[in-house]
């Protein structure tokens, strides 16, 4: 398994990028954008390795994200099912 990026196997400049994004990151879009097994480091860390922990970077693609996931309505469709 990869670890470059994982909680637990950061530099401490990543770790403090993390830090950071979790401050910067609004709660809503984090946890929206949140899969159930994952913690906010997780999530964190998963936007921030798609941008190579670059955080203003990581923050855009957090928001557009998020503005899919709100445009698609996507916490209903899940609740939901995909069959129903």
């Amino acid at each position: 398994m990869e670890t470059w990026g994982q909680v637990g196997y950061l530099t401490s400049e990543e770790e403090g990028i993390m830090q950071d994004f979790i401050k910067r990151a609004p709660t809503e879009q984090l946890e929206a954008s949140r899969y159930t097994v994952e913690t906010k480091e997780q999530v964190a860390c998963r936007f921030l390795r798609a941008r190579e922990f670059r955080i203003e970077d990581s923050l855009i693609l957090l928001k557009k994200a998020y503005d899919l996931l709100q445009e698609h309505e996507a916490d209903t469709w899940a609740a939901s099912g995909a069959d129903d």
